[in-house]
């Protein structure tokens, strides 16, 4: 966890917050589970699943994967912040990434797949390439409609169809009482 993005930086710890381990399971390829919803209170390590899990798929089970946040604007904060960072600091995907691969603040290109950051306001990302993964962070910020196109995570789901072992996170501190 790079000091960026984190009050804790450094190495990643289950012992520190093991109410997070079992939500970490269901999204292991042992899992059936297709769709795992958290509703949660601020702060307490649920974003760090998502950049465990990217991370995972990167270096294990590449293929496809999106990372959506409520805008466009949180999403490059978000890949400046923490994810870019993480990715350097992790020792096993610090070089994954070939130089001249079309590495982009939303969009990182490794062998065997790829990860793309995205706003739910942006129709164009929503619906423009297949998905196997996809981690949806803050979902109650989300627009109602990304742009004329509809619910930004019906459009996500659509996204997954043509994956049989496809997985949703879908994480979020409601913002109503």
């Amino acid at each position: 966890m790079p000091p960026s993005g984190s009050a804790s930086p450094g190495a990643w710890n289950n012992e520190r917050t093991p109410y997070l381990v079992e939500i970490m399971n269901e999204l292991s390829p042992s899992s059936k589970r297709k769709e795992i919803v958290v509703a949660k209170g601020s702060q307490l390590g649920f974003t760090e699943i998502i950049m465990n899990w990217v991370m995972y798929i990167m270096n294990l089970l590449p293929g496809s994967f999106l990372i959506l946040q409520p805008t466009d604007i949180v999403a490059i904060r978000f890949s400046k912040q923490r994810f870019a960072p993480s990715l350097k600091m992790c020792e096993p995907l610090k070089n994954i990434i070939p130089k001249n691969s079309g590495d982009s603040l939303l969009e990182k290109v490794y062998p065997g797949g790829y990860t793309v950051l995205s706003g739910a306001n942006s129709p164009a990302a929503l619906s423009s390439m297949p998905i196997g993964n996809v981690a949806c962070d803050e979902v109650d910020r989300y627009p109602l409609s990304a742009g004329d196109e509809g619910d930004p995570l019906n459009l996500v789901k659509a996204r997954t169809s043509t994956f049989p072992n496809a997985k949703i996170l879908y994480v979020s501190t409601p913002t109503l009482k």
